[in-house]
């Protein structure tokens, strides 16, 4: 996988980091293959589709077997949403150990990961919408989708027990499978996933972008600050594919001011991947690693 000179490789890392990372190449290869097929198609959406069931797939495979990972429906029990809809959610992982399933519904995707589920809210531990590419339409859809969550959100009144609200560690987080150089200047699209604390969004996986190694992976986070920023996504300044960008601030109700940042390295799939697992088990730390795993870096001694 690894470039190498002199049998020198330019990458080292932690032990399995190449195997590890060779499953975001697997998602991707698939990801591929459903676009070749469905450039004959009137309208192509099979490799969405496909993006959805192979992330789904992978993270049924790599997160423990307690949680479930299912696309399906969010129920309540709450009487007051009972004329609320039913919306269709990508991924969610849920308690699947304690958790009943309400109902199942076949799916075009015939795998068991594709099947839509119906789960209680109480058991519902995170959602993450999938998106193709990255574009400003696809940002500005896959926040608009996770916010209709919002009225599903614990706050410190619910103690009913049968209040019917998501879990206390509950949160969402987007995934796009490419950017495209078309969009590498549009700093709307980070504008568009800049959001307020009192959301529990995480941030975003781009698991490749045109013109960049297949190995680099874009993480997208969520920072606060003192002051304002103004976004570095510009021709005259930095690209969303090559630079550490930077939307534009928001003022929230505290005073702070949030904005995402972007950006792009190989160890980035294995940050997104343990970061999931420790807010699932409530142990995440803002600005520190959760795992060692599928961590790689530039070998010291490789020739220049």
């Amino acid at each position: 996988m690894a470039a190498e000179h002199n049998n020198i490789p330019d990458r080292i890392g932690t032990q399995g980091w190449e195997q590890f990372l060779a499953t975001k190449q697997d998602m991707l290869y698939q990801f591929e293959l459903a676009k070749t097929y469905g450039k004959s198609h009137l309208v192509q959406v099979t490799h969405g589709k496909v993006a959805e069931a192979t992330f789904r797939r992978w993270l049924s495979v790599f997160l423990p077997n307690k949680y479930g990972v299912t696309s399906g429906h969010i129920v309540s029990q709450n009487r007051k949403f009972v004329d609320l809809e039913l919306p269709h959610y990508d991924i969610i992982i849920y308690d699947q150990l304690n958790s009943p399933t309400l109902w199942v519904e076949e799916n075009s995707d015939y795998s068991e990961e594709g099947k839509t589920r119906a789960i209680p809210a109480e058991y519902v531990r995170a959602v993450l919408e999938i998106k193709s590419n990255l574009t400003e339409e696809s940002s500005k859809e896959a926040v608009d989708k996770l916010f209709e969550l919002r009225p599903l959100l614990r706050t410190e009144e619910d103690k009913d027990v049968y209040n019917g609200k998501l879990h206390p560690h509950f949160f969402t987080a987007s995934v796009f499978f490419e950017l495209q150089k078309a969009n590498e200047f549009k700093k709307q699209i980070l504008n568009n996933l800049v959001v307020t604390l009192d959301f529990p969004f995480f941030g975003a996986l781009i698991l490749k972008a045109e013109g960049r190694d297949i190995n680099d992976t874009g993480l997208l986070r969520i920072l606060v600050g003192e002051t304002p920023i103004e976004s570095t996504v510009d021709k005259t300044k930095e690209s969303l594919i090559f630079g550490l960008t930077t939307s534009d601030s928001i003022l929230a109700q505290d005073g702070k001011h949030v904005l995402t940042m972007l950006s792009w390295m190989p160890p980035n799939f294995s940050f997104f991947a343990f970061d999931i697992i420790a807010l699932l088990e409530g142990r995440f730390r803002p600005g520190f690693s959760s795992s060692n795993y599928g961590l790689s870096w530039m070998n010291p001694n490789r020739k220049k």
